[in-house]
């Protein structure tokens, strides 16, 4: 995020493995985990999701740096750089929602 944040950039990828979003729950644990399209700054701090290093989270919050989470390993660059809203989760100063 620090080198994001020196460079300019518009936003930032972080790439997980094997997860293709953020849930509100662990989808392997609990049947009813639904994944979130968007997830607002303050909801990832105060829910305690730990999709990234806190103080991470934070500076990106700071610089208003939107966060793209996704599954690493079904990677689709076509989708990443197109725009495209139904890659993972968003995690920005929007208001939080559900996926479909």
């Amino acid at each position: 995020v620090q080198r994001a944040v020196e460079t300019n950039s518009d936003s930032i990828i972080v790439a997980k493995n094997g997860i293709d979003g953020v849930y509100t729950a662990d989808p392997n644990l609990f049947e009813g985990a639904k994944k979130y399209k968007i997830l607002n700054y303050d909801d990832v701090i105060k829910n305690d999701i730990r999709v990234m290093d806190q103080s991470a989270l934070l500076l990106a919050k700071e610089h208003d740096l939107p966060i793209q989470v996704i599954d690493f390993n079904v990677l689709d660059l076509s989708k990443l750089f197109s725009n495209s809203d139904s890659l993972g989760t968003l995690i920005t100063s929007q208001k939080s929602i559900l996926d479909d």
